[in-house]
């Protein structure tokens, strides 16, 4: 499945250990965000955003899909972060 038609490039994609999702970095004129899309190119859900002071990159999952692992790029930084894969923006 193709990533959804944006103006802005993705990046870093990431099978889910399941086989379902795609997790992908992605450029916004805001910063950057991370988002899983399912396979089928459907159903694609913001994970995380940020502003455009800093960047996130290289995200990963969990060998069990529950957790995803990403690097932020900011003052200071790199930073290595964790996150629950279940956490959606806005919900």
């Amino acid at each position: 499945a193709d990533l959804p038609p944006f103006e802005w490039p993705e990046w870093d994609p990431a099978w889910s250990a399941d086989g379902t999702k795609i997790l992908y970095t992605a450029s916004r004129p805001t910063g950057t965000e991370i988002a899983t899309l399912d396979v089928t190119g459907d159903n694609s859900e913001v994970l995380l955003t940020t502003s455009y002071l800093a960047d996130y990159s290289e995200a990963v999952w969990s060998p069990d899909g529950q957790l995803i692992a990403y690097t932020e790029y900011s003052y200071g930084g790199p930073y290595l972060w964790v996150m629950n894969a279940r956490f959606v923006v806005g919900e």
